[in-house]
């Protein structure tokens, strides 16, 4: 039984013993949805269906893409996740996004039903949790970044994949068996399931690998600091790389990736704050020395943009997301996805 699965299982299986109320899981055409009985026989049972929406782990870092999933979708949905904090609870049902965790935690507001169950502990038995998977642990979001910009970084020779990618060749050996064993890629290196891979990269990105580039944040007297800085062609992102694709905002924060900190920081005179609107990170890949193979810093921006507070609007965001991902799935090159838009 695949991790999201037994997530599901188990919240119904929770909120059945804390309710009373029958539910399972069905399976429609590939999709899966969860079905609530009202009643207690099967002549004045009433159902109700929704569709599920699955984030295995939820933290306030990731908080905003697991809303942006659930808003994304065109039906009623339930979201269900591990396990929710108390603040994390409060804040979907503020939200009025219903949802349920293994522990009992649950909102549920449809069709004559409201149940607000929060401050439920997680059971050590109920703790599902996938086997470690070293695609994605920190060294394996750089890799998995340079796959999902483009595919053919997969198929390349594992020494130069470590050497753009700026990690060991033992490190892309597991990657590539990490991600075969979850059936993310073919025995000839051919990524499948590319929206799903995304979606596990987000989370590792932001868990694993986001704290380790970080250099610090910082201001600047000049109120022109980030169109000088487009100008450099540093590597922005946040809310200052997102406004190259969207229209109607004036940046107010950003992320700069750079392998030279010091001269920046030098040369624009920012000086540290830690309330600043300036965050300068290292750059974790190196270029590739071919000119029709590079990475996609899109995938960058929106990952930056849905992991972190902002001012961006929702229809700012929905943008930005329609711009990474193409019929629902991530452009496989970024010529096509140029050509797509």
């Amino acid at each position: 039984m695949k991790l999201e699965e037994k997530i599901i299982t188990g919240a119904l299986k929770r909120f059945s013993e804390y309710t009373n109320l029958n539910c399972r899981l069905v399976e429609e055409t590939g999709d899966q949805r969860v079905e609530i009985l009202q009643g207690t026989t099967n002549v004045n049972s009433k159902s109700i269906i929704l569709d599920t929406v699955v984030v295995p782990h939820i933290t306030s870092q990731n908080i905003e893409w697991a809303l942006a999933k659930v808003r994304n979708t065109n039906s009623e949905v339930i979201l269900f996740t591990r396990y929710l904090t108390i603040s994390l609870s409060e804040l979907l049902h503020r939200q009025k996004i219903q949802f349920m965790d293994i522990a009992g935690n649950c909102y549920i507001n449809t069709a004559g039903i409201l149940i607000y169950i929060s401050g439920k502990k997680l059971a050590a038995q109920d703790d599902y949790r996938e086997k470690t998977n070293l695609a994605f642990n920190a060294a394996g979001a750089a890799v998995l970044f340079l796959y999902l910009s483009n595919s053919r970084f997969a198929s390349l020779p594992v020494r130069r994949v470590a050497k753009i990618a700026n990690v060991s060749k033992a490190t892309v050996s597991l990657v590539n068996r990490g991600l075969l064993r979850s059936e993310f890629i073919t025995e000839e290196k051919t990524i499948i399931k590319r929206q799903q891979l995304f979606e596990r990269w987000l989370i590792a990105f932001n868990e694993q690998l986001k704290s380790k580039l970080f250099l610090g944040k910082y201001s600047s007297d000049n109120e022109n600091f980030w169109r000088d800085i487009r100008a450099e062609n540093e590597i922005i992102s946040g809310e200052a790389g997102a406004v190259n694709y969207i229209n109607g905002h004036k940046s107010y924060l950003g992320i700069i990736y750079t392998n030279n900190s010091d001269a920046l920081i030098k040369s624009h005179k920012l000086f540290p704050d830690e309330n600043g609107v300036i965050e300068i990170r290292r750059k974790f890949w190196n270029d590739s020395e071919q000119e029709n193979l590079a990475v996609d810093i899109r995938l960058l921006v929106y990952a930056d943009i849905m992991t972190t507070r902002n001012n961006l609007s929702r229809e700012q965001k929905m943008n930005l997301r329609n711009l990474v991902f193409c019929d629902g799935k991530i452009s496989d090159t970024v010529n096509e996805f140029f050509s797509s838009m």
